[in-house]
């Protein structure tokens, strides 16, 4: 009941864009709920037979999926669906969600909005909840690895090489990130409505670093996982969520120097489209070499698991 409430607020108030923000948000909640109850009643509830009947055998045909639209293989599949379901399955998980999902939260909702403020003020309103997004990412994949426990093992056995398997751990730390950042520049785009241009800029630097954050993650929760299974299980060393940390920030603010810097001095030099180029460029040349980085680890992994 908040979102229609909030609606019929803003609408008495006469403010047009919130009416239809929460207008909006009311309709998807719904559909969405609308969409689970059907699919959760379609899979759970069994009629009584009438008869029985005895269908001619089939051959049985794995099916490609959703995942499988993007390139995914049957075994990298199942490993990302699980890792997905680990998220609201498995307490330990909440914690590294906690954090980041509160930031955004009590940001949007504490911070007031100010429609006349200047393009930049409006911008830096969305800085906070892009951090908690950035966290995200980051922490999802930090224990990615860790957090298979003394499974891991069990991947040595499975039809997944080293590249299947950072492939996986990736994407199930990119889907939620991903998903959240669009809805985030989706805000950006419809209450702030900069230039084209600026609205690139903030797409690229906002993806390249999301990237970034996550496969730095994974690099580091490579080196340093934490296979212990107690109550409270951490996943990843402490060192390694430390230097995890420093690095995501070293490697994020290089990256994004230009962009940062662009509405300060950099302006009398560049223009922002070359600014965003540089951005894109140097954020390839880092995946590239993150990338090399973790398929590496993962190989020192599977060595150190057959000794």
């Amino acid at each position: 009941m908040l979102w229609p409430s909030l609606a019929i607020m803003n609408f008495i108030q006469a403010n047009l864009t919130w009416t239809a923000v929460y207008a909006l948000l009311s309709a998807a909640f719904t559909l969405a709920f609308l969409w689970i109850s059907v699919k959760t009643r379609e899979k759970y509830w069994v009629p009584v037979p009438v008869s029985i009947k005895l269908a001619p055998p089939k051959i049985y045909t794995p099916k490609k999926g959703f995942l499988g639209i993007f390139g995914f293989t049957a075994a990298e599949t199942a490993l990302i669906r699980k890792d997905l379901r680990s998220l609201i399955r498995r307490k330990e998980m909440a914690s590294w969600i906690a954090i980041p999902a509160m930031m955004c939260i009590v940001t949007i909702f504490t911070t007031p909005w100010n429609p006349t403020a200047s393009t930049m003020n409006k911008l830096l309103f969305f800085m906070m909840p892009g951090f908690g997004i950035l966290l995200l990412a980051f922490f999802l994949a930090l224990v990615g690895i860790g957090q298979e426990g003394s499974a891991f093992v069990n991947l040595l056995t499975a039809p997944l090489r080293a590249r299947q398997i950072v492939r996986a751990k990736l994407a199930a730390a990119l889907f939620p990130s991903t998903c959240a950042l669009s809805i985030l520049i989706v805000f950006v785009q419809v209450l702030v409505q900069p230039r084209l241009e600026v609205m690139l800029a903030v797409a690229v630097t906002a993806f390249a670093a999301l990237l970034e954050a996550t496969s730095v993650g994974l690099a580091v929760g490579v080196r340093y996982p934490d296979f212990t299974e107690v109550p409270r299980a951490r996943f990843v060393s402490q060192q390694g969520a430390l230097l995890g940390m420093a690095l995501t920030g070293a490697v994020v603010l290089t990256t994004c120097s230009p962009i940062f810097a662009y509405p300060f001095f950099l302006s009398k030099f560049l223009s922002l489209p070359i600014a965003t180029v540089i951005t894109a460029t140097t954020a390839i040349l880092t995946l590239y070499l993150v990338y090399r980085t973790i398929i590496s680890g993962i190989k020192q992994l599977y060595v150190k698991a057959l000794l």
